[in-house]
């Protein structure tokens, strides 16, 4: 995705930035596409043609002046499910680019549709909640479990007990603790639940809603008076909430330090493939990349379902203009199996959690990746 293309979205969606990653969709497409400086590339490379999914020459810029936009891989079109007597293989509904974009004007296909875009990374949570399957493909022990659940268990002990004070040996409640829990009420309401969860677990919209509107004016009411932090409402609510944290631990829920992000492969091996040159890319075997991360880090894709399906990469710097501002989208490499690994993800919107927990790390599994060679093959309906 161009860096015109992007910016135009991110006014359109009245952000304050070009998103670096969108999920987009039109008729037959679905992708995440990776905010790059297309243009910039072709020019400094001297491409002034691609050849597109059917063997067409087309233009950088076309004869309106149009530069390329998108470019997405074959996987992306979702057009190629035209069965013909005798073939094994489907067949493109679409003979050219040029008759799939005039069908788009005949059926007033005008829009490109933004399904979902990644926030930047100063709008992300700094703590993500595990989930139980994700513990069940770790190697912990009960004192892992403990070390993991100890600074949230901390903060909930300061909240419905408060703090000594060392002049009168009362206790108190604790301020600054229990206005850092209610943000974190708040921050969670804002993240998307996992895709994993249980219907009847999720919270309803609305009442999510209302939640955070109350969280937020208990907050305002303790900052205007602190004395609000004993009102009876609002103390049942902290002490309700903060039991609601500890059996969310219970069932796996325990926060760690680390964020979901989009997944995508090398953009540097992904254009040399587009513009017709040797494929190397940035990235080596069991390298990733993201702009400020560094060391080893384990990523957990969901559903996930068996030990093997953690992965372990190390971030690395990488001195590339082009990919420099990606600072939130995990970039893999594209000489081993992460993809596979990760419960067979792909880079159409799939997302990870990354962390660096050393007690996470220490936990991973050392195992061999699994692959069906079969799997998500497409066969020629029966003829009978």
């Amino acid at each position: 995705m161009s860096f015109q293309f992007a910016e135009r979205i991110g006014q359109h969606l009245n952000l304050s930035y070009s998103p670096n990653a969108v999920q987009g969709r039109l008729p037959y497409i679905k992708g995440n596409f990776i905010r790059f400086d297309l243009l910039k590339w072709f020019n400094e490379n001297s491409v002034t043609e691609i050849i597109d999914v059917f063997g067409e020459s087309q233009p950088i810029i076309d004869k309106q002046g149009r530069p390329i936009d998108l470019i997405l891989t074959k996987s992306c079109f979702k057009a190629w499910h035209q069965y013909s007597e005798g073939e094994a293989k489907p067949k493109c509904l679409f003979e050219s680019i040029t008759e799939y974009e005039e069908l788009l004007k005949v059926h007033n296909h005008n829009h490109f549709w933004v399904a979902n875009y990644a926030k930047p990374a100063y709008q992300m949570n700094a703590y993500t909640p595990l989930t139980y399957q994700y513990i069940h493909a770790l190697n912990l022990t009960l004192n892992d479990l403990f070390q993991l659940a100890t600074p949230l268990m901390d903060v909930i002990k300061r909240v419905l007990h408060g703090q000594k004070n060392d002049t009168h040996g009362k206790w108190l409640r604790d301020i600054a603790y229990t206005k850092a829990f209610l943000h974190m009420l708040v921050q969670e309401d804002d993240e998307p639940k996992d895709v994993d969860e249980e219907p009847d677990e999720q919270e309803d919209e609305i009442e999510r809603g209302q939640k955070k509107q109350f969280i937020n004016e208990i907050i305002q009411a303790i900052d205007l008076n602190e004395l609000m932090l004993y009102d009876g409402n609002v103390r049942k609510f902290i002490v309700k909430q903060a039991m609601l944290k500890v059996q969310d631990m219970l069932k796996g829920r325990i926060p760690i330090r680390g964020s979901y992000f989009y997944l995508t492969n090398d953009p540097i091996a992904f254009m040399e493939h587009a513009s017709g040159y040797p494929v190397t890319g940035v990235l080596k075997k069991n390298q990733a990349f993201m702009n400020r991360k560094r060391g080893m880090h384990a990523l957990f894709r969901s559903p996930l379902t068996i030990f093997n399906e953690v992965g372990k990469l190390d971030f690395v710097q990488v001195h590339n203009r082009y990919i420099r501002h990606l600072d939130n989208v995990i970039v893999l490499n594209c000489c081993d199996l992460t993809l596979a690994r990760l419960g067979l993800g792909d880079v159409d919107g799939d997302t990870a959690l990354c962390t660096n927990d050393p007690t996470i790390l220490s936990a991973v599994i050392d195992a061999p990746t699994i692959i069906n060679e079969d799997d998500k093959k497409s066969s020629c309906p029966s003829t009978e």
